[in-house]
């Protein structure tokens, strides 16, 4: 079966920002745990579709500032690659969901504390 158009622009944000989290945190995403799955399932969901119409055909780059602006990497939607008046609004969306801080549990998963479905 072949992806929709949607499901394919959710598949790219979702990997760009997995991707990210990986390269920042130094984690290997092939480890999360299933409540983290869900969180971030839940939080890119959430964000891309409020953020959609000022996001469209640059997924890919959205996520990574996303995944950057929440958790204060010193890059992100205000650095430069984006125009008002979408920069100031998915900064501001972006800090809405909070710090997304990653640890590894006790069992050897990854999991999330903090951010917007805590």
């Amino acid at each position: 079966m072949e992806k929709t158009k949607l499901q394919q622009q959710m598949d790219d944000f979702m990997s760009s920002y997995l991707e990210t989290m990986a390269f920042t945190e130094e984690v290997d995403t092939a480890k999360l745990s299933n409540e983290m799955c869900v969180q971030v399932l839940r939080e890119c969901g959430t964000f891309y579709l409020r953020a959609a119409r000022h996001i469209a055909g640059r997924e890919v780059e959205a996520a990574h500032d996303f995944w950057l602006t929440r958790n204060r990497h010193g890059a992100g939607f205000w650095d430069g690659d984006w125009e008002e008046p979408a920069c100031s609004i998915l900064d501001a969306l972006s800090e809405e969901f909070g710090e997304a801080c990653v640890y590894q549990g006790d069992d050897g998963f990854l999991y999330q504390s903090g951010g917007w479905f805590q």
